[in-house]
């Protein structure tokens, strides 16, 4: 079988989402949610830990729909909101 390096494996999502949930408790933070995204914006892996919010598997998708979509992080995002407010508002929610 044939494997495309640009695809994100199953693995490799569970990976990073595990990577991110270390981190989370080594700086003890707030119980937390991680999705991992494929190129075309699908989700590969969630990851909800007890305690955490719950719409925080919807914020999460939409935090990271909208970096992929636009192409930078989600604190980027609301660095171009601050500059460009209109922004968010033609999004609709998708953002």
């Amino acid at each position: 079988m044939k494997v495309d390096p640009t695809m994100l494996s199953f693995d490799i999502a569970q990976r990073i989402a595990h990577t991110v949930l270390e981190e989370g408790r080594r700086r003890g933070t707030a119980p937390l949610t991680v999705v991992v995204l494929d190129a075309g914006g699908h989700q590969v892996v969630l990851y909800r830990q007890d305690g955490a919010g719950i719409v925080r598997p919807q914020i999460a998708v939409g935090k990271a729909w909208g970096s992929l979509g636009l192409g930078f992080s989600s604190r980027g995002i609301a660095e171009a909101a601050k500059r460009f407010p209109r922004l968010l508002r033609r999004a609709r929610g998708r953002l």
